[in-house]
């Protein structure tokens, strides 16, 4: 899905999306109060030095290109807020990307960022980064700068070939969302259950088999994904997430409901599709702000 593009104040647009461009034409650098840029869905494989001359432009969206290496001139954008760079050949970025002292959102997704150095250290001298997106880089780990970025808020893992995350993850102390449905974790990761800001955990198409326990300290989280997975139960911890408004577990191996999701008082979406459930637990029932409730595809229906 492709990301609404957006900066902190209204400013000076100019798009060449699907162009057919080979090379960005000079005119663009007379524009010195640009400040959202939009060159996607081209042909381009470096951008001209004379681009660093826009030194009000705050988004920049390069992706869909052929990009193998992210263009110097990128570093030299002082302002930068947004750098969108999807569907690339990227495989590094350099150090220079400390330069970047503005920049808030970070997307990298389907590029070729696998490997353990891929991503520089410098990253996480970018205090103000609230969100990386890596999905669909083939990445087996996480690289080791994004667990330093202290301030991140949004992480997006998804569409990778994890199967593990390193405790260090829990360095992540602002993150609100994170996404790692379309892995491969047999185990639920147990560095989530040190994420306590989490509000949105995205966990479904893997092959987990069971939760732990620990997964009551996640007593913010609003919106737990766990579908298509190999779950069989789940643990009465579940209900110690009180603010949980969406609970979504279908296409698993459940046969029952622990009676302590008659806790979750905020619950509003309960989805247990496709599951071997041959009865609701009675406190299901009494949980006043439910309103949706998916049951097709269990023996009982």
């Amino acid at each position: 899905m492709r990301r609404a593009l957006q900066c902190s104040r209204p400013s000076a647009s100019l798009s060449l999306r699907s162009r057919g461009l080979k090379f960005v034409p000079p005119s663009v650098c007379t524009r010195r109060e640009l400040g959202h840029l939009d060159l996607s869905d081209n042909h381009l494989e470096d951008l001209p030095p004379y681009l660093g001359e826009l030194r009000e432009l705050r988004v920049l969206d390069i992706s869909a290109n052929c990009f193998e290496a992210m263009p110097d001139v990128v570093f030299q954008l002082p302002k930068l807020e947004l750098l969108v760079a999807t569907h690339n050949r990227l495989q590094w970025l350099p150090p220079a990307v400390a330069h970047l002292r503005n920049l808030s959102s970070l997307l990298l997704q389907h590029n070729r960022f696998n490997e353990p150095d891929s991503l520089p250290r410098e990253l996480a001298q970018l205090r103000n980064l609230r969100e990386v997106y890596l999905d669909g880089n083939g990445l087996q780990a996480v690289p080791e700068p994004i667990t330093r970025l202290r301030h991140l808020r949004t992480l997006n893992l998804e569409h990778n070939l994890l199967s593990t995350l390193p405790r260090r993850v829990q360095g992540l102390e602002s993150l609100s969302q994170l996404f790692l449905h379309h892995n491969r974790f047999c185990d639920f990761p147990e560095a989530v259950t040190g994420l306590t800001n989490l509000s949105m955990l995205f966990l479904q198409h893997n092959s987990i088999c069971s939760i732990p326990s620990a997964i009551s300290r996640l007593t913010r989280l609003s919106k737990l994904f766990l579908g298509h997975n190999r779950l069989k139960a789940l643990p009465s911890e579940i209900g110690c997430l009180r603010t949980l408004t969406n609970l979504s577990v279908e296409n698993n191996l459940l046969r029952d409901l622990p009676s302590e999701i008659g806790q979750l008082r905020n619950l509003s979406i309960l989805n247990v599709e496709n599951n071997r459930l041959h009865a609701l637990p009675d406190e299901v029932f009494r949980l006043k702000h439910l309103r949706v409730v998916r049951l097709a595809g269990n023996p009982f229906c």
